[in-house]
């Protein structure tokens, strides 16, 4: 046995230590995250105008508003108001840390006959605003998108007949953060065992 010998097994013990997190990191990055979102699958009812079940209903009337169904599947929210001159809307305020980044996501359909005007449903968080066109047809869509928080405070806000009398169907809403995929944190891994092998060569 060399001089070297009673210190080996402490280099090797102290990269095992380094490695344990790194492989649990890689562990929990390909995890789902959690939705930010109350009642985001609207299995709960919400009210056409007035808070209730984690949403706000602004201006929608009688043909608009939650459905126990017709969702994709289960529950839905009608952004409808009876012509198109007021937006029907529907929000909810969540909290979000500066500087992390994030994902909003949902299926739409079409809610009641319209006029099929393009664009008419709108997603507004954090200065963001994406539109779709509402189809002309009970087949559910999705959209999905990511933003960089820049308040705590934000609000998601839906609205229905930006530009026309189309009444979005909305359903399966989740805004949730983005985390590194598993592949970053392995390449991170990498770096730190090359790092340490460089530094026992030394």
């Amino acid at each position: 046995m060399g001089k070297g010998w009673p210190f080996q097994p402490a280099r090797e013990c102290n990269m095992k230590r380094m490695l344990i997190p790194l492989g649990l990191l890689a562990m929990t990055a390909g995890a789902s995250t959690q939705n930010l979102l109350v009642n985001g699958d609207f299995s709960l009812s919400v009210p056409n105008s007035g808070f209730g079940n984690g949403w706000t209903g602004v201006n929608n009337d009688g043909a608009g508003g939650w459905r126990a169904t017709g969702g994709n599947p289960g529950g839905s929210y009608i952004l409808n108001w009876n012509g198109s001159s007021i937006n029907p809307q529907l929000y909810q305020d969540v909290v979000l840390t500066v500087g992390q980044t994030y994902r909003i996501s949902g299926d739409y359909s079409r809610g009641n006959i319209g006029s099929f005007t393009t664009l008419d449903f709108g997603v507004e968080i954090d200065g963001n605003l994406w539109e779709y066109d509402v189809p002309n047809s009970t087949t559910w869509l999705s959209f999905s998108n990511e933003f960089v928080a820049t308040t705590t405070n934000a609000r998601l806000l839906l609205t229905g007949e930006r530009y026309g009398d189309d009444d979005p169907r909305v359903d399966n809403m989740v805004l949730e953060a983005v985390v590194p995929e598993p592949t970053t944190i392995a390449a991170v891994g990498l770096g730190f065992v090359a790092l340490l092998r460089k530094r026992r060569q030394g």
